[in-house]
């Protein structure tokens, strides 16, 4: 069973941990990641999560998970899309985005923009894991809008993902 540590809101280590799964403490929090890899055509790569997940069948970011003890963000991000989708990102090419705070997780939000050529046909060239990821494709922002709003995409904020595909496109946005 993999350890997960536990942070401060303010995104500080507590010096604690759990077991994955366990009960997050009150005044803690876990730390996720989510991984978002564009083509160099502006697409989405986007998966569908295994039935037997929480909310199976329904499509997501490129990748997602935990952070477990011992990693940084980066590292978690790297694993996880290794992990589920079988690609080795270059580590150069993959940025942090934001980082939210919701339901005691911190969420750091990954971009990774793909150069030409650079990843293999989805979904043939991909190794999807089994138990965790059913299906890949890639979506244009219009695409996951609409499987969003059909409830076929887990919901989040539509603006949520307009966010994502300009922060793609500036590589972070300027706040004044």
């Amino acid at each position: 069973m993999e350890k997960i540590d536990l942070y401060y809101q303010q995104f500080i280590k507590t010096g604690g941990s759990i077991l994955r799964g366990d009960n997050i403490p009150e005044g803690a929090s876990a730390m996720v990641v989510f991984i978002c890899i564009f083509s160099d055509d502006g697409r989405l790569l986007i998966q569908q999560r295994d039935l037997k997940k929480s909310w199976g069948g329904y499509w997501d970011v490129s990748a997602a998970g935990a952070v477990i003890s011992g990693e940084d963000s980066t590292d978690a991000a790297m694993r996880e899309t290794k992990e589920e989708l079988g690609l080795d990102l270059k580590r150069d090419r993959l940025y942090k985005a934001m980082s939210l705070y919701y339901d005691k997780h911190i969420h750091d939000i990954f971009i990774y923009n793909a150069g030409p050529g650079e990843l293999p046909k989805v979904p043939d060239g991909l190794r999807l894991q089994q138990g965790e990821v059913a299906g890949a494709k890639w979506a244009d922002k219009a695409e996951v809008c609409s499987m969003l709003e059909n409830r076929e995409f887990i919901p989040v904020y539509k603006e949520f993902i307009e966010l994502l595909f300009a922060m793609h496109k500036s590589k972070g946005i300027m706040l004044t």
